[in-house]
């Protein structure tokens, strides 16, 4: 893998990190992890679904592809080269950006589209972000103005994919490059946030006085916190459990349930724990196809149990807990 150059001092980070992931992937069919199985499986889902509907409008079976629509008109086309497996699109200017993921992973990272006219996209020959065993899905520019750097910026997600045991070893992250002039990009650097796997799949850029801001999804199985990457830990858990004892404290025990009612600032706070549960669960969803900190699935169990100890002191304040009465609305 190249050489990671520092980031300069023109980049300010504020990272805003997904908290997924407890342990390391196994491995799928040839040495790939899981999820690239599943990843192919749905774009040959896909495909499939595309053939089918262009054979039943007249196209003959293996004949080139042509774009089917409705309520919108194509306006040009390009095939992006027809090698790999495009992702996401963005566009700046006259330009669009498009990443690739690949199965085999292969590393093609970001294209870069003349849409000066739509009507005949001219991919350029340069790619930016091409990393050995990486892909390079997610991909945003903005255009800042520091001290240090005025131009247009890319940011581009690298994740490892792929099983290369010389991999083990590296760090994945996020690029940066100027690309003022697309047509001859110039690397500025790069920053790596996690360890021999993950890296980054969600980000985004955005200026705020004199920094630029990138806030990055690093999902993995490293959960460890640093000064570079906010993660959820058990002490903030362990707090929330405190404050759950000290206010049972001043409460009379539960011999009832408790409906989610009383005062209006007490039913804000039912409002709020309910929507901490819907949180809890699609948590708990997560967590059995992805990675999930457990810390953050413990601290929003504990949210939820927080919240519902403060609406009932709330209500100690005033005319107590609504209690549910069997039989009392037949």
């Amino acid at each position: 893998m190249r050489h990671r150059r520092v980031l300069p001092s023109f980049v300010s980070f504020l990272l805003l990190v997904l908290m997924v992931a407890t342990g390391p992937f196994p491995a799928g069919a040839g040495g790939r992890p899981p999820k690239a199985d599943a990843y192919r499986a749905s774009l040959d889902r896909i495909n499939a679904r595309f053939r089918t509907s262009a054979d039943r409008a007249g196209r003959a079976t293996g004949a080139r592809f042509v774009p089917i629509t409705n309520n919108f008109t194509v306006i040009g086309h390009t095939d992006l080269g027809a090698s790999d497996t495009n992702g996401d699109v963005w566009v700046h200017g006259n330009f669009a950006y498009v990443g690739t993921w690949g199965d085999p992973c292969n590393g093609l990272g970001v294209k870069i589209i003349d849409v000066t006219n739509p009507a005949n996209p001219v991919m350029l020959p340069t790619r930016v972000g091409g990393i050995a065993g990486t892909s390079a899905e997610d991909v945003v520019v903005r255009s800042v103005s520091t001290a240090l750097f005025i131009g247009d910026l890319l940011a581009v997600g690298i994740q490892r994919c792929g099983g290369d045991p010389a991999l083990d070893d590296d760090e994945f992250g996020v690029d940066f490059w100027n690309v003022t002039n697309p047509a001859v990009p110039v690397h500025l650097s790069f920053l790596g946030l996690t360890h021999g796997g993950g890296g980054v799949h969600e980000l985004d850029l955005f200026q705020r006085g004199s920094n630029v801001y990138a806030l990055l999804a690093t999902p993995g199985s490293d959960f460890a916190p640093s000064d570079m990457v906010l993660r959820i830990v058990p002490a903030q858990a362990a707090w929330l459990e405190a404050r759950i004892d000290a206010l049972n404290d001043g409460l009379e025990p539960l011999r009832s349930f408790i409906l989610p009612g009383g005062s209006e600032a007490a039913a804000r706070v039912h409002v709020a724990r309910a929507a901490v549960r819907r949180a809890e669960r699609a948590m708990t969803a997560l967590a059995e196809a992805d990675p999930v900190n457990p810390a953050a699935l413990a601290f929003v169990n504990r949210l939820s149990d927080y919240l519902f100890v403060l609406a009932r002191a709330v209500n100690a304040a005033g005319e107590g807990d609504v209690l549910w009465q069997p039989g009392a609305n037949r």
